[in-house]
């Protein structure tokens, strides 16, 4: 299973009346703000700079300068609301292990609503209804909650999968970097 581990804001509210009903009424929000996700991270095909230079080029610059209004926007939408705890997440489509606030936080069996925000530029958390599945300790004597959404559509399954499959692939990349860094110095 293809996952990826980052500090992200997050939020775990129980909620034991939740049914799959309530995941299916967040799907629309939950698209738009992976498809905002996608925005800020993809940028101007590679495949463009070899093909069209100067096309490339000025993309490039249009899209930095969209960038910067994407942030902005973000950043004064943020000063709006109180920013939650960043924590450790292994995030994978079919489940999302986070280190629990405390011993109180997160039973296995507990349904509720898991809040991530996913990226800086979009304000908007993704919003996923689901239970607790599982926890375990780490080397560290953390406790890792392993939460499984209830059964999500196809379309919001492919948006996380991409965004699951991209932050897979550059975490790869950093740490192949830095393998071949390490052997070159």
């Amino acid at each position: 299973m293809i996952e990826y581990e980052d500090r992200l804001e997050l939020a775990w509210e129980a909620a034991e009346e939740l049914d799959e009903r309530d995941a299916e009424r967040m799907d629309a929000h939950n698209l738009a703000v992976l498809h905002g996700v996608a925005a800020v991270e993809e940028g101007v095909s590679h495949r463009l700079r070899e093909e069209q230079p100067e096309l490339y080029n000025e993309l490039e610059r249009l899209n930095a300068r969209v960038d910067l209004l994407i942030d902005m926007v973000g950043r004064l939408l943020a000063e709006h609301r109180a920013p939650g705890p960043r924590r450790k997440v292994r995030m994978a489509v079919a489940r999302i292990g986070f280190i629990a606030a405390d011993e109180g936080e997160g039973k296995p069996g507990q349904r509720g609503w898991l809040r991530l925000l996913l990226h800086p530029s979009v304000p908007e958390p993704l919003i996923l209804a689901g239970r607790i599945s599982g926890e375990a300790r780490d080397g560290q004597d953390r406790r890792w909650l392993r939460f499984e959404p209830f059964e999500i559509s196809g379309r919001l399954r492919d948006a996380l999968g991409q965004l699951v499959f991209r932050h897979h692939r550059r975490m790869v990349a950093e740490q192949r970097s830095r393998r071949d860094h390490t052997e070159q110095g």
